[in-house]
C-alpha cells in the first residue's frame, strides 16, 4: 500500500490534489453563481412576489369596501 511505503509522497500528493481542487473551485463557483439563468429566475420570482402582494392588497381593499357598504346599508 502506498501510504505505508512512502508516507511523505502520499501526503504531498494529497496536498497537491487538494490545492489543485481549491484553485479550480473559484471559477466554477463564480460561473454557477453568476449564471444569467439565476438572475432571470431571481427577477421573475421578485416580480411574482410583487404581483401577489398587489393582488393581496387589492383583495383586502375590496373586502373592506364591501364591509363598509354593508355597514352603511344596515
Amino acid at each position: 500500500m502506498p501510504w505505508r511505503r512512502r508516507p511523505l509522497l502520499t501526503a504531498v500528493a494529497l496536498l497537491s490534489t487538494n490545492a489543485f481542487l481549491v484553485c479550480t473551485v473559484e471559477p466554477v463557483y463564480n460561473f454557477v453563481c453568476n449564471h444569467p439563468a439565476w438572475e432571470r429566475r431571481r427577477v421573475r420570482r421578485q416580480a411574482e412576489k410583487e404581483r401577489e402582494e398587489l393582488m393581496r392588497r387589492m383583495l383586502q381593499e375590496r373586502l373592506s369596501q364591501q364591509q363598509q357598504q354593508r355597514q352603511q346599508s344596515s
